[in-house]
Formats: structure tokens, C-alpha cells, sequence
């Protein structure tokens, strides 16, 4: 009895970790508008100019570069890759600018805020690591530490044209 036992109880515990797993995406994707490159489920941006910019980085580099601002308890690099990807696979897009933070974060000033701004790529295309630490550590994190974040996501998709236009992608 007991060397079935423990077998079993180690495929049961197996599977509750693989069930467990990343925490999950607290974002709903709806269905792509014709010509729309943002979700701002945050409420944070002025859509017009972000769309513009990210249209413009879009013409620019020849990729499809979309952006996505929501919040999520569990605000981090984990939850911003995740919910970038997500919106990559419901999109079909090459690249996605992110911002994820907790609750009251992206207006918050305190020292204790956590949240993230990033750049992703989906498995067509790769950003450059040199180029999107250059946006997030250059051109993204003084507007973003400003609460500015309309600036960090045109700033960045300035950046993403300008350096992958470079490149030869438009």
C-alpha cells in the first residue's frame, strides 16, 4: 500500500503546481477595431496621441506595434510580459509597449508603488535587448516616474520607429 502511495501523492502534488502555475493576465482583450493599436484598460492615456505614435511606429518600422496599459495586484515584469503576450496573440501584432501597475499606482508618488513599463516582441519579430533597455531605462522612466505615462508611450514608440526603421524594417 504505501509504495503506491507515495508515487501518488507526488503526481498529485506535480499537478497542483503545474495548476498553480504564473497568475493569471487581470485584463479582458476584446476583439481588435480596424486600425486600433491600444488598450488603455487603465484609463491612464490620451488615446489619440498614443495611437498616433504607435500607428507612426507601425509605418515607420514596418511591424505591427500595439500598447497596453492595465493594473493588476500583482504588478510586475512577470505581469507585464504576460499580459504584452496576451495582447500579441489576440492582436496577431509584432511588438506591444506595456504598463502594468497595482491598484492607485500609476498616480501614486510613494516609494512603496509597484508597477512596470516594458517592451515585448512576439515570436516574429525580436526587439533589439540593447534597444528596449534604451527605451525603458532612457527614454521611458523619467515621464513614467512623473506619472507622465502618455509621454513614456509616445516616447517609446518614437524610440521603436526610429530604431527599428534604422534597422530596415520600414
Amino acid at each position: 500500500m504505501r509504495s503506491v502511495t507515495a508515487p501518488l501523492l507526488a503526481i498529485v502534488a506535480a499537478l497542483g503546481l503545474i495548476a498553480c502555475g504564473e497568475p493569471a493576465v487581470d485584463v479582458d482583450i476584446p476583439d481588435r477595431a480596424a486600425g486600433q493599436h491600444l488598450l488603455d484598460a487603465a484609463g491612464i492615456l490620451d488615446t489619440a496621441a498614443v495611437e498616433g505614435a504607435l500607428a507612426d511606429a507601425s509605418q515607420a518600422s514596418g511591424l505591427d506595434v500595439v500598447g497596453l496599459a492595465f493594473t493588476d495586484g500583482a504588478a510586475n515584469l512577470g505581469q507585464a510580459d504576460r499580459g504584452g503576450r496576451a495582447l500579441l496573440d489576440a492582436w496577431d501584432a509584432d511588438v506591444v509597449v506595456v504598463a502594468v501597475a497595482a491598484p492607485g499606482d500609476f498616480t501614486s508618488v510613494g516609494a512603496d508603488r509597484r508597477r512596470f513599463f516594458g517592451v515585448f516582441s512576439g515570436d516574429r519579430f525580436d526587439v533589439p535587448r540593447s534597444v528596449r533597455e534604451r527605451i525603458v531605462g532612457d527614454v521611458a522612466s523619467v515621464p513614467a516616474g512623473a506619472n507622465d505615462w502618455t509621454s513614456a508611450f509616445t516616447g517609446a514608440a518614437e524610440a521603436l520607429a526610429t530604431s527599428l526603421a534604422a534597422r530596415g524594417g520600414g
